[in-house]
């Protein structure tokens, strides 16, 4: 429910450009709204901040901003569940 109410919301104020792009896409898109091509921002295998400057920044579609979020937010949940688990065990057995 929270992810719908996201998704719609950040679409319809068009929080970080996303209105220009579709609401569920895999790939990133540049400032024209063509596919990202990460080739053009790099010098022999380096990150260019000159080209970057030139070129585009990088822009994401609405869900997978919300993807990258819900990632960012289990991976830290899942070793702080597991600590408190087993530090509610300890406790309830004194060790």
């Amino acid at each position: 429910m929270v992810s719908v109410f996201y998704l719609t919301q950040t679409t319809v104020s068009n929080a970080w450009n996303s209105a220009y792009f579709p609401i569920s896409a895999y790939i990133s898109f540049d400032n024209t709204g063509a596919p990202y091509v990460a080739r053009n921002i790099i010098t022999n295998g380096v990150f260019d901040p000159v080209k970057y400057a030139a070129y585009s920044p990088v822009f994401i579609s609405t869900t997978q901003a919300l993807a990258c979020g819900i990632a960012f937010a289990a991976f830290p949940a899942v070793f702080i569940h597991t600590f408190c688990k087993i530090l509610s065990l300890c406790v309830l057995l004194d060790i």
